[in-house]
């Protein structure tokens, strides 16, 4: 703020600093609780030094000051009370005599805080001119001044030049005015009258309605206050029920990332068991005997086997009694109609069965061979035998269509084994630490949930995800790089379920595979993550006391919360040995 748009003189600055220092420290407080430029500042009624300096500021400041301000300065400038009754007609013409008389800068700034625009306008004129005034000598002033005020001397029986001017005339010319001052004075002493008379009402009535006024504002204040604290609480309630629905979303995929991981367990890790197992020399006397405890473990591990199995034996049942009734049919002397249908209806089904069981048959023997070895051969030697379908197309032994089946075989072999991992060793298994563990879930032995702190293992692994010197890698890239590690070692087995967290303003969620989420916290505040994999862990356990819940991070006091809630800790060094 400013008293004017143009640039103060530093006579001019002085004047109005000296002007300043005559406000009181009660018209100080005034302001200090009726203008926004103080009360926004945190400005104290108990330091009047430093409002006064606030004062200067704001009049030698920016944009224009208030009214209120400007009131204020004009009742401590002495100028004023003479400038107020010159008319603005008048003032230019005096503007040079009094400038002689007053000093220009004491002018200008008076004019610059009179009420009237015009004024004040004509004030910045001024102070942009150099000389501002017309150069004048103090006696030439003085009479000038006389000359313009010569009417005023003569009514108040002013002297001019130590001589005191009395004539007959001018001393009846006087008379005349002092009764018609007298007359006037004493119309407006009967108007006067009437006025305190009326102004004692309207006392009366503006003193109820200042008290009427104190006790709405009161209660405005309490409905504000009531207001407020109904908000406050509106916000408290909002943000619950945010944080509600986000632990209750979080928490219904913890519980589908659980179900889903023991399902796929359920139907892919006892698999690979099964297959190691079977891969085992078992010494048995018969080999039927072996071959069904296998198909038997087999059907009950395996859906599918299962299932297959189970419409093999019921195959086996059809064609055993389409044999009797074809024979029955053979050998009677008299058919009913009956057994006629019933031979119809077993080979229809008979039919319908193979086809679903084999809908594929092998074109040739060779192929029927390749098939069944490729389905036999072991989990260790089937990876190295990748150039076979190529080999094959080479040699030209087969046709393009049986070509074709085999490497569709081969491929359903090889994805499968790949999905289950690879086998770890027996003293690996045997162990309960959180790095056996992981190894053992990444290898389709165990379903569990792996939490990851993203931004601790980003930073725990430099020489993986930090830029080698003389190189910028994004935030971004690092954190996708990390994504891309966790798919690579996790996608292959869908026992495993994998939650990486990062710090994030804004909640997110997204997968980037079938068994990864990768998550932004949301929120304010630090260790935003951390909070998101506390409140998992603590659902996690708490409704599946025994599934194996394993987190990534160096923050220890992460680490102790999740191991005292029941979660077991891998140290970011030992997770980047399985990268």
């Amino acid at each position: 703020m400013s008293i004017c748009k143009t640039q103060l003189t530093e006579p001019c600055k002085k004047e109005l600093l000296r002007i300043i220092s005559y406000v009181t420290d009660r018209e100080l407080n005034t302001l200090l609780k009726t203008e926004p430029s103080f009360s926004a500042g945190g400005f104290r009624s108990q330091k009047p030094a430093i409002l006064r300096k606030r004062l200067e500021q704001i009049a030698l400041g920016g944009p224009l000051i208030s009214t209120r301000i400007r009131t204020i300065l004009a009742a401590h400038c002495r100028t004023d009370s003479l400038l107020r009754y010159i008319s603005t007609e008048t003032l230019p013409g005096l503007s040079a005599v009094l400038a002689a008389l007053l000093g220009a800068p004491v002018l200008i700034t008076a004019a610059l805080l009179d009420k009237r625009p015009e004024v004040r306008e004509k004030a910045e004129d001024w102070l942009q001119k150099s000389p501002h005034f017309k150069e004048l000598t103090q006696e030439f002033a003085a009479g000038e001044l006389a000359d313009r005020f010569a009417d005023i001397t003569d009514l108040t029986g002013a002297e001019v030049n130590n001589i005191k001017i009395v004539t007959k005339e001018s001393w009846n010319e006087q008379k005349e005015r002092l009764e018609q001052r007298i007359k006037t004075l004493q119309t407006e002493n009967h108007r006067l009258k009437g006025v305190d008379d009326k102004n004692s009402r309207t006392n009366t009535l503006l003193k109820k309605e200042k008290e009427e006024s104190t006790r709405l504002e009161t209660k405005l204040k309490e409905g504000e206050s009531t207001l407020r604290a109904i908000r406050k609480e509106l916000e408290h309630v909002k943000a619950e029920l945010q944080r509600e629905t986000t632990r209750r979303e979080d928490r219904l995929q913890a519980a589908l990332d659980i179900s889903l991981s023991q399902e796929f367990y359920g139907w892919l890790a006892e698999a690979k068991a099964i297959e190691i197992e079977a891969g085992n020399e078992t010494p048995a006397s018969d080999a039927i005997v072996f071959a069904e405890q296998a198909l038997k473990k087999q059907k009950q591990v395996d859906r599918h086997s299962k299932n297959r199995l189970e419409l093999s034996d019921r195959l086996d049942q059809l064609k055993k009694l389409h044999t009797q009734v074809t024979e029955s049919l053979q050998s009677a002397i008299h058919q009913c109609p009956e057994l006629k249908q019933a031979e119809k209806k077993l080979e229809e089904e008979i039919n319908h069965l193979e086809e679903l069981i084999t809908p594929q048959r092998a074109a040739s023997p060779i192929e029927e061979v390749l098939i069944n070895k490729i389905h036999s051969a072991s989990d260790e030697s089937l990876p190295k035998l990748r150039t076979l379908p190529k080999m094959l197309k080479d040699l030209k032994l087969l046709s393009t269509k049986s070509l074709k089946s085999v490497e569709l075989e081969f491929s359903k072999r090889l994805s499968a084994i790949e999905a289950l991992g690879v086998p770890q060793s027996q003293e690996m298994q045997s162990r309960q630490d959180a790095a056996s563990k992981l190894g053992c879930a990444l290898a389709g032995k165990a379903p569990a949930i792996l939490l990851l702190d993203g931004h601790n293992i980003v930073f725990g692994l430099p020489a993986r995800y930090m830029p080698g010197r003389g190189k910028s890698v994004s935030d971004a890239q690092k954190r996708q790089h990390l994504i891309d590690d966790l798919v690579r070692i996790t996608e292959p087995n869908p026992a495993m379920r994998s939650i990486l967290l990062f710090d994030g303003h804004t909640r997110s969620d997204s997968d980037p595979s079938p068994n990864v989420r990768v998550t932004y916290s949301g929120g304010e505040g630090e260790h935003r993550a951390d909070k998101v994999i506390i409140d998992q862990i603590r659902f996690l356990k708490g409704a599946y006391p025994d599934a194996t819940v394993l987190l990534v991070s160096n923050d220890n006091d992460l680490c102790k919360d999740a191991r005292r809630l029941g979660a077991q800790n891998l140290s970011v060094l030992d997770f980047g040995g399985f990268l």
